[in-house]
């Protein structure tokens, strides 16, 4: 009985992130028919309100958890193929957002469960064959989009991280310079200055403490030029943010938790905790993800709810597909 009702919740969190997803789709291609145009990132998400990263967050989880389900002992064929439509249309919502880390770590664990369920001969290289050629078409199509392939293209970009010598070597950041910077130099840059201003207060082993940090953070961006453009910013990194707030102590803690989080997942042979668990700490390298409030009740809610999953909801023995 509690197994069903677990498997109705995961249902009903795939569908409500489905319709959402579906009504996003809407509202892009109408843009695309009155300007030429996909709408991508925050435009995408904003009908909604949604905030962009996280939405994609919370596609990520639907992604997981319709592949956990896909070998579920209640589901039934027409289940599997609206399975498969949903694992398109939450791939595409992702490449038109264009969160990278989050598209990056969505292929990498999907490509580890059809893996795995293929050598557990769970599914059938039909099944496989499909749901990644449904992949292939749609990052295709929509990595076309010159909007896209901008953000994308910054992946591996440094543009504007001189703007961190310039600083380090006393100069002020002009409005210019400011514009130099893409995803990855500013959030570098948001890093190494958070460090830096840790060791100058002499803060490394307790850090500059929550209700402080914005206010000493602030203050050296006001003299460094990155005020008031980015002001009350937090770094981006969720590591980071724990060092510069809570320092070594803090962090250790933190750490701690996540490993013992880890240990749970792999005692009961979790694999979607152990999934859930890994793209937590990658998200984290790119956001400070509990920075909000939303961040919060989503991970740890999550990571709660997951921990009650066992491997015998993810195994149909009387249907190997």
């Amino acid at each position: 009985m509690k197994e069903n009702r677990v498997l109705l919740l995961l249902k009903a969190y795939i569908l409500s992130i489905g319709i959402c997803s579906i009504v996003l789709m809407v509202n892009s291609g109408v843009n695309y028919f009155q300007t030429g145009l996909f709408l991508t990132y925050h435009d995408f998400t904003a009908m909604l309100g949604f905030h962009a990263v996280f939405y994609s967050y919370y596609t990520y989880l639907a992604i997981l958890i319709s592949a956990f389900l896909f070998n579920a002992k209640a589901l039934v064929s027409w289940e599997k193929l609206i399975l498969i439509f949903l694992l398109g249309l939450f791939f595409t919502v992702l490449v038109i957002s264009a969160s990278k880390n989050v598209l990056i770590v969505s292929t990498l664990s999907l490509f580890i469960i059809l893996s795995y369920q293929l050598i557990k001969n769970k599914i059938t290289w039909k099944t496989t064959l499909l749901v990644g050629s449904i992949l292939v078409i749609v990052s295709v199509a929509f990595v076309s989009s010159p909007n896209i392939q901008k953000r994308l293209s910054e992946l591996g970009s440094f543009e504007g991280i001189e703007n961190l010598e310039k600083v380090q070597q006393g100069e002020i950041l002009s409005h210019e310079d400011r514009l130099l910077f893409n995803g990855t130099s500013l959030r570098i840059f948001l890093w190494v200055t958070g460090a830096e201003i840790v060791a100058k207060n002499d803060a490394q082993l307790i850090g500059l403490t929550p209700a402080d940090r914005r206010a000493i953070i602030n203050e050296e961006y006001y003299k460094n030029g990155m005020n008031p453009s980015y002001e009350n910013f937090n770094l981006h990194n969720q590591f980071v943010q724990t060092y510069v707030e809570l320092g070594l102590v803090g962090l250790v803690l933190y750490l701690s938790i996540i490993g013992i989080a880890f240990l749970i997942a792999l005692k009961n042979k979790n694999q979607i905790l152990l999934l859930f668990l890994s793209a937590f700490v990658v998200f984290q390298i790119t956001e400070s993800v509990l920075e909000r409030n939303k961040g919060i009740v989503f991970f740890m809610f999550f990571i709660f709810f997951l921990q009650q999953l066992r491997p015998s909801q993810n195994e149909n023995r009387d249907n190997r597909n």
